[in-house]
């Protein structure tokens, strides 16, 4: 464990809620506006394009900025404060909202348009996300740490639900430039909230100081990210099992559509009952607080999830019922699997320095994303989508015995 860690954990404040959770309650109207946000604009060029092309586009704005900077930004996040960087993510996200809220106001934006804000939210993110992420260990104290992970979770998961069910009934009532005011309403909270906590900045890294320089600094972050063997190498084998589960909820349509004969509601059934799995995986997490070595909780995700899939891939076409079941195991293993790691990253890796690695690890998660795609669509073109299913349950599986039998990842916690 880095010692600078475990210095702050030592000198935690008793009443560290009264820092976290309003921050939390900001995080839970400003991530809660953003879905609205992302729902709504999506739908609007839905509706006004019918293209594919048009939404491909638009799912690339909305990731490939915050995967692409993410290295860059969490140099910056390092070097300034962490309660002024999401402030100011979170206002410059609603100023681009608003903005476009007035363009609404005024007649139909270009699709353009809308892609620039798709952007805007997602350079947003990129600053967010790692300022967000190497805060709470400032604030909270190690033992904590694992539950309010799964706290976090939970208003991930649950503005995922809500969001896209709060945006049909705004869509139904509103202008789309009243729906957008909806986004502004949870990042003014969130700002507000923010406002009324102080979060220290953290000291230099242990390893010695590194000169300023944008290339220096991001391989002194990458230092940090491999300083332990054990953590590199749970990195690696949690890409490569990102890379594999990332296509799964990509395919439920498909898989609905002809392994199942479902129909639209089918389908949504089945994306709720995996939103519903997240959800109570996060709330699961957050009371429960996982095994006390975080890598046997990790472990256990991959478990969970391997044998879902597995489960999915043998089902026959009658048993749709079951099919749901296993949706939500599979929901209910993501926070298990996320959780337990970003907390590993707060605990050993230096304060000054977690800007910077949150922000590569989040750039390698999100980029594997449409690697996965592109490896899964040819794949279930082949054996099918089931057999996909059940390939994927396999390989997830394989990684679970990777952690398990790699002594470095074993023994992590130990060494750390």
């Amino acid at each position: 464990m880095h010692s600078d860690v475990s210095a702050i954990s030592r000198t935690a404040s008793p009443r560290w809620q009264r820092a976290f959770y309003p921050i939390w309650t900001g995080q839970l109207f400003s991530l809660l506006g953003s879905a609205v946000a992302q729902f709504a604009l999506i739908w609007w060029l839905t509706i006004e394009s019918g293209s594919a092309v048009v939404l491909t586009i638009a799912s690339l704005v909305g990731f490939m900025p915050q995967a692409l900077l993410g290295p860059v930004v969490g140099v910056w996040v390092d070097r300034w404060s962490r309660k002024a960087c999401m402030i100011g993510a979170d206002l410059s996200i609603a100023l681009a909202s608003l903005a476009l809220a007035g363009v609404f106001a005024f007649g139909d934006p270009s699709q353009w348009m809308v892609f620039l804000v798709l952007a805007v939210r997602s350079v947003g993110s990129a600053f967010h996300v790692p300022a967000f992420q190497a805060s709470i260990p400032l604030i909270v104290p190690q033992e904590a740490l694992t539950r309010v992970a799964g706290l976090n979770q939970a208003i991930s998961s649950a503005g995922n639900i809500a969001g896209p069910m709060l945006a049909g009934l705004l869509i139904a009532r509103f202008p789309m430039q009243g729906v957008l005011l909806a986004d502004v309403s949870g990042a003014a909270i969130a700002c507000g909230m923010l406002a009324l906590v102080y979060i220290p900045r953290p000291s230099a890294c242990s390893h010695g100081k590194v000169r300023p320089g944008m290339l220096r600094e991001m391989a002194a972050g990458l230092r940090e990210l491999s300083h332990s063997r054990g953590l590199l190498l749970l990195l690696i084998a949690l890409s490569m099992a990102t890379v594999i589960y990332m296509p799964v909820g990509a395919l439920f349509p498909l898989l609905v559509f002809e392994h199942f004969e479902g129909t639209a509601t089918h389908a949504s059934f089945a994306e709720a009952a995996f939103g519903a799995g997240l959800l109570a995986g996060s709330i699961a997490l957050s009371v429960w607080g996982g095994f006390t070595r975080k890598v046997y909780t990790i472990v256990l995700s991959l478990g969970l999830m391997s044998t879902a899939l597995i489960a999915i891939g043998m089902l026959p076409g009658s048993r749709f019922d079951s099919f749901l079941v296993f949706a939500a195991v599979i929901g209910v293993s993501g926070p298990l699997f996320s959780g337990p790691f970003t907390v590993l990253l707060q605990i050993m890796v230096a304060p000054a320095a977690q800007g910077r690695v949150f922000s590569m690890v989040t750039s390698m998660m999100l980029l594997a994303s449409p690697v996965g795609l592109i490896i899964a669509g040819p794949g279930a073109e082949r054996i099918g989508v089931p057999g996909w299913y059940f390939l994927s349950g396999i390989l997830v599986f394989c990684v679970g015995v990777i952690c398990c039998v790699v002594k470095p990842i074993r023994h992590l916690e130990r060494a750390g």
